[in-house]
């Protein structure tokens, strides 16, 4: 996959696609979840590209790694996401907790492959949100 035609829009940037702000949202409202802002901030905040090429590499690009990676510990959550490297860009796909009344130990290689079409249809038709930070929480304005 070549999911930029055009990299302008990236260098440092963070992007998401509506399934992840969708479960974001939805996770706030539970108080089981009220750290999800705190845990992603974080994770996302001021740190470098190499820094996003940790965790599970869901495929085997060294240059668009498509990763899974676990934060806040053991009752935390599961992140996909997609990096490009050269262009310093993270698209945010999807992130579920690990326990609490919408926990589940994982998403089936299915879903996984299904993120990354959504991924990659959003970048190329620029249906993205960018991911910034306002105040304590994680603000989704449309990319445009």
């Amino acid at each position: 996959m070549t999911p930029h035609t055009n990299l302008n829009h990236c260098n440092d940037q963070i992007y998401c696609i509506e399934p992840f702000k969708k479960q974001i949202q939805n996770l706030r409202k539970n108080n089981c979840y009220k750290d999800i802002d705190q845990l992603l901030i974080r994770f996302l905040r001021d740190k470098d590209i190499d820094h996003f090429r940790t965790g599970t590499l869901l495929n085997k690009s060294i240059t668009h790694p498509y990763i899974k990676h676990d934060i806040g510990g053991r009752s935390g959550y599961r992140m996909y996401y997609l990096a490009i490297i050269a262009a310093k860009c993270i698209y945010l796909a999807y992130i579920h907790p690990k326990t609490g009344s919408d926990g589940s130990p994982n998403t089936t290689n299915e879903a996984r492959t299904e993120f990354y079409k959504t991924i990659a249809k959003a970048i190329k038709d620029r249906t993205l949100y960018q991911v910034t930070v306002m105040g304590e929480l994680l603000d989704f304005s449309t990319m445009i």
